[in-house]
């Protein structure tokens, strides 16, 4: 198993990297996908 982790500034790019490089063989865990989903993320 093996993890990649993602960190950086908002709109640095993150995501589109995932998309381009991991998106047919990684899944993608975002704090920010779990707000409002009962996820234990505060603001």
């Amino acid at each position: 198993m093996t993890a990649i982790i993602l960190i950086g500034i908002p709109a640095s790019g993150k995501s589109t990297f995932y998309r381009q490089r991991f998106f047919f063989t990684h899944v993608r865990i975002s704090l920010v996908d779990r707000r409002g989903m009962g996820g234990n993320v505060q603001e």
